[in-house]
């Protein structure tokens, strides 16, 4: 005589109801505008000048140059001609 296989419990899985995910709203604190730097301000005045001596170039090339240019500028306060 064969046993017959013992009839199948169900399995209760309890789930534990957690609080929902709360998103954090960050606020945002108005500080104003940004102070410009020497090199900004350098890059803005010099970069139209540096394009229409030199017309045929790109914007990347010119701005290369005026990066250059900015290396030795008095207007630098790491440069050798500022001290």
């Amino acid at each position: 005589m064969k046993k017959s296989a013992a009839p199948a419990t169900p399995v209760v899985v309890k789930t534990i109801k957690t609080a929902p995910k709360v998103s954090k709203v960050t606020k945002r604190v108005t500080k104003g505008a940004k102070r410009v730097s020497p090199y900004n301000k350098f890059m803005k005045a010099q970069l139209p000048i540096f394009k229409a001596k030199n017309p045929g170039i790109s914007h990347k090339e010119a701005f290369i140059g005026v990066a250059k240019e900015w290396a030795m500028a008095p207007e630098n306060p790491k440069s050798i001609a500022a001290k």
